[in-house]
């Protein structure tokens, strides 16, 4: 296999040609004054140059992270969905009572509450060629009081292979999918528990399956 050839020194010099003559603009944009005729910047100087120049950068890569933009409004007209809250040890899903018109693509129905989540689990009726479409309940849950090195463990009245809950330490943040069964109206709880990360046994993996 044939490795690609360094660039010629004509084209690095090109390049680096071309990074001198857009560096007054960087530093414009970064707002950093140009030294004063005949003076020269110091070392510490330099270094409070190049860290604002790297904040400049990663601000124009990832925008500004104190930033917090106001929700929309919601159309009056809105109804109710699917949301979340937690309280103390307790997260709680709750589900509308009004669900969307239902859509009918044959051999596929869907009747699915607002903010809630397809993705294709399906229910077959032995008494019918329909196939009807699972609706999921989904929540990113943040626990900002989580203790360091523990890690969550759900319990609901809700079977076990309905549910699924994915922890990321670093944000201290879950993402909670669930499949609730017919018969399950309204609030749905889990109640969180902590174990250390060290001793706590790998969680087995749940699996919503069909009824």
């Amino acid at each position: 296999m044939n490795e690609p050839s360094p660039p010629s020194a004509s084209t690095a010099q090109q390049k680096v040609t071309e990074f001198l003559r857009l560096l007054p603009l960087t530093l414009a944009i970064a707002g950093l004054p140009e030294a004063d005729a005949g003076k020269y910047f110091n070392e510490g100087q330099m270094e409070n140059r190049g860290a604002s120049l790297r904040a400049a950068w990663a601000f124009t890569l990832w925008g500004d992270p104190t930033l917090q933009l106001p929700e929309p409004e919601s159309p009056l007209a809105t109804r109710p969905s699917v949301r979340h809250a937690v309280r103390g040890n307790t997260i709680s899903l709750y589900q509308p009572y009004e669900a969307h018109d239902p859509v009918t693509v044959n051999p596929y129905h869907s009747h699915m509450l607002p903010n809630a989540r397809l993705a294709g689990l399906l229910y077959k009726d032995l008494a019918s060629p329909q196939r009807r479409f699972a609706p999921l309940l989904f929540a990113e849950v943040h626990l900002p009081k989580a203790p360091h090195g523990m890690v969550p463990r759900l319990q609901s009245r809700l079977p076990a292979d309905r549910y699924v809950f994915c922890w990321d330490p670093r944000r201290r943040s879950g993402y909670l999918l669930a499949s609730p069964r017919p018969k399950d109206r309204g609030e749905l709880h889990f109640h969180v528990s902590w174990e250390s990360s060290d001793t706590a046994a790998p969680a087995a993996q749940s699996i919503v399956r069909s009824p």
